[in-house]
C-alpha cells in the first residue's frame, strides 16, 4: 500500500496507504456471484443441514431441483449404484453429481456443469420405476434451458477465479485483463 501511495502521489493523488487496503478481487466477484445466484435460488437448500426441497413448477428454481437431485442420489449407495448403471448403459463416464457448497467458491457453476454434462442420465434415473418417490424431481425442457443460461451467465466469473486462484499471489497485471473481460 506504501508502493502504491508513492505512485499515486507522484500523479497527484492523496492516498493515504495506513486507512486504505486493496480487497481480494477474486473474493468480491465471489461476493457478486453469490448475490447473482440468490437472486435465481434459494441458496439456504446448499447448507448441510438444509430442509429437502420439494419443487413446484410455480416455484421456477431449477438450482434447487438440480440440489434436490443431487442429494437424493448422493444419499443413498442403491441410488448411487443405480446412477452408475445408468451411466454405463449410456456409455457415459461414470461420474458423480457434483454439491454446490455455500463456502465453496465456483460450486453451483460445477454442479451445475455436471448435472447438464449427466442430463441424459439424470432424465433415465428420474423417470425409471425403480425409485418412483423422486419421480416429482424430474425437469421438463424448459427447466433445463434455464439451467443452460445459468451456467453460460456463470462460466466467465468462474474462468476469472480460476485463473486468479491459480496464482500463488494474484497480481494486478493479471487481475486488470480478467476485470476487462469480465466487464465485456
Amino acid at each position: 500500500m506504501a508502493s502504491l501511495a508513492r505512485h499515486l502521489i507522484l500523479r497527484g493523488i492523496v492516498f493515504p496507504h495506513i486507512r486504505n487496503r486493496i480487497r481480494c478481487f477474486p473474493h468480491i466477484v465471489n461476493l457478486a456471484c453469490k448475490s447473482v445466484i440468490s437472486t435465481v435460488t434459494n441458496i439456504d437448500y446448499a447448507a448441510d443441514d438444509a430442509p429437502e426441497f420439494s419443487p413446484q413448477h410455480s416455484d421456477q428454481d431449477p438450482i434447487a431441483s438440480i440440489r434436490a437431485i443431487v442429494r437424493a442420489i448422493r444419499q443413498s449407495s442403491l441410488r448411487q449404484q443405480f446412477f452408475a448403471e445408468i451411466l454405463e448403459t449410456l456409455k457415459e463416464k461414470n461420474l458423480q453429481l457434483l454439491r454446490d457448497v455455500v463456502t465453496r467458491w465456483s460450486s453451483t457453476f460445477l454442479m451445475i456443469e455436471r448435472a447438464t454434462l449427466l442430463r441424459n442420465a439424470i432424465d433415465h434415473f428420474l423417470s425409471s420405476n425403480k425409485f418412483p418417490e423422486l419421480r416429482h424431481l424430474c425437469l421438463e425442457n424448459s427447466d433445463w434451458d434455464l439451467i443452460n443460461m445459468y451456467k453460460k451467465i456463470l462460466e466467465v466469473p468462474h474462468a476469472f477465479q480460476q485463473k486468479l486462484s491459480g496464482e500463488a499471489t494474484p497480481t494486478l497485471s493479471g487481475a486488470i485483463p480478467c476485470f476487462e473481460a469480465v466487464v465485456s
